[in-house]
């Protein structure tokens, strides 16, 4: 798969937000874009996941909410179309613009019937890479910005994430409700609260 590095950089990333919302701040896709890329570089380590699939990751990561332009509810399904029908994304290649409208459109419920139209090792990438979108859009569920992942590492089988922060209790309900698609394609995962007694 191409690199959409080549195709799309931050700047015209936040131009096609702003397009869609004028008054966008970026607040919560940056959380997202940053926990995603985060959970990547670990996962990197010990999966076969390339620098081109990380570029496309932190794409996805910018572009997930956009479909909140055209209504909240299904905004998911919104997003997967303004991808792959919107003239503002004729410029992708094929392929690489069905990923993107895939992984973005995937970060809540379901991954479209579309990756069908990829080879085997295009849909791992993009299975993969949505699994981390959902997480990682579950741990900003509730937009608070003192949330941080201090550490992930393996325990036996399972994959930590270590998080310091407030609402870690409601964060890591929704994460495990997003998560199944992570375990199945990666690893178990635990979530720990490392937060100072009286923070």
């Amino acid at each position: 798969m191409k690199d959409i590095k080549n195709y799309l950089d931050k700047s015209s990333l936040l131009n096609i937000i702003e397009s869609y919302h004028p008054t966008a701040c970026y607040d919560h896709e940056t959380r997202v874009k940053d926990y995603s890329l985060q959970l990547f570089d670990f996962l990197a380590l010990y999966y076969d996941l390339t620098p081109e699939a990380r570029n496309l990751l932190e794409a996805s990561a910018w572009l997930h909410d956009i479909g909140h332009s055209v209504s909240a509810y299904k905004h998911d399904h919104h997003a997967l179309i303004l991808i792959s029908r919107d003239p503002v994304f004729d410029f992708l290649p094929d392929k690489l613009r069905s990923a993107l409208a895939i992984i973005a459109g995937g970060h809540r419920k379901k991954i479209s019937g579309e990756i069908s139209r990829h080879n085997k090792k295009g849909q791992k990438t993009i299975y993969r890479l949505t699994a981390i979108l959902r997480v990682a859009d579950a741990i900003d569920y509730y937009r608070r910005d003192n949330v941080s992942i201090e550490q992930i590492r393996w325990c036996n089988q399972f994959v930590v994430m270590a998080f310091k922060g407030s609402m870690l209790d409601y964060i890591f309900e929704r994460v495990r409700k997003k998560g199944f698609l992570f375990e199945e394609v990666f690893a178990p995962f635990r979530l720990e609260n490392i937060n100072r007694e009286g923070d």
